[in-house]
């Protein structure tokens, strides 16, 4: 995406070449602040908070990278410039709900369906990390060892966490088999650490009443009460995680034409035809968003 702009802010621009300049991390996503929708610009934080970025010519349609190009401190100074709270306020929106260290798409998108709250779609749960380092001890060797589930989850309120659950995502690469032993290796050392781990690949991932029935088992696990819901609010809280999961998809981190879709919304009306349950068969978006 190009397009002109006026004289950049000192120190948040970089020159490519005569005439030609990349804003940096923080002041793309200012830029990009009144063409995206809430959940595209939270999501697009996620990429530069992670180790990924969305390559649809490369053959998992992404790449990886050694480093964030942001964290979130830096987005917060950039905000703090800008004065007033009032002052973007889609930007702190998100800055207020993203989960850095995400690896790919996929990873972004579940842990947003995790983390969000209720009323937006989500299961608000509490996320410990992504893809942070946890030690643990080997199982033949007994010797200390890092591993970085994909997902931490915890109890609300205890991020440090006397009861931490595991969730992973496999995609294709996991269908290797070394990579397949390490799983299961990691599998056993975080179960002697006392860490319950659950895994879902992308047919689980799209399978709503699944991912209902686990969170629910997640929960447990982490000494959560159950929820007792009346049926319509039961009913309300499908419909939105449904929504959810539909925008989610849609967003490919390229063509960004979410507030495209809210007017279509719009004009559709509250008559428009509700979000059909997700099952193995239908669409889905590039296949960098199963790996």
């Amino acid at each position: 995406m190009t397009h002109p702009m006026g004289e950049p802010p000192t120190g948040e621009v970089l020159s490519l070449c005569k005439g030609l300049a990349c804003p940096t991390p923080s002041q793309l996503l200012v830029q990009l602040e009144p063409r995206l929708t809430r959940l595209e610009l939270l999501t697009l934080m996620e990429e530069l908070m992670g180790t990924y970025a969305v390559r649809p010519d490369a053959p998992r349609g992404m790449v990886a990278r050694p480093s964030p190009l942001l964290a979130p401190e830096e987005l917060e100074t950039r905000l703090g410039l800008a004065g007033s709270a009032t002052n973007h306020r889609k930007l702190r929106w998100a800055l207020d709900r993203v989960v850095p260290g995400s690896a790919s798409p996929r990873e972004s998108k579940l842990v947003l369906r995790l983390s969000l709250q209720a009323s937006l779609g989500g299961y608000g749960l509490a996320v410990a990390g992504l893809n942070q380092g946890l030690a643990v001890a080997g199982i033949a060797s007994g010797e200390g060892r890092m591993r970085r589930p994909d997902v931490l989850l915890a109890r609300p309120g205890h991020a440090g966490g006397d009861r931490l659950v595991a969730l992973e995502y496999d995609g294709d690469v996991h269908l290797d088999e070394e990579r397949h032993a390490e799983d299961l290796r990691r599998t056993n050392e975080l179960a002697a650490a006392g860490i319950a781990e659950y895994r879902v690949d992308k047919a689980l991932y799209k399978n709503l009443g699944y991912m209902d029935s686990l969170v629910e088992q997640i929960r447990a696990e982490l000494g959560m009460p159950r929820e007792h819901l009346s049926r319509r609010q039961r009913e309300q809280r499908r419909k939105l995680r449904l929504e959810l999961f539909d925008e989610l998809e849609e967003i490919d981190g390229v063509t960004w034409d979410g507030r495209a879709r809210e007017r279509d919304r719009r004009k559709a009306g509250v008559s428009a035809t509700p979000p059909q349950d997700p099952v193995e068969g239908d669409a889905v978006p590039l296949e960098a968003y199963g790996v």
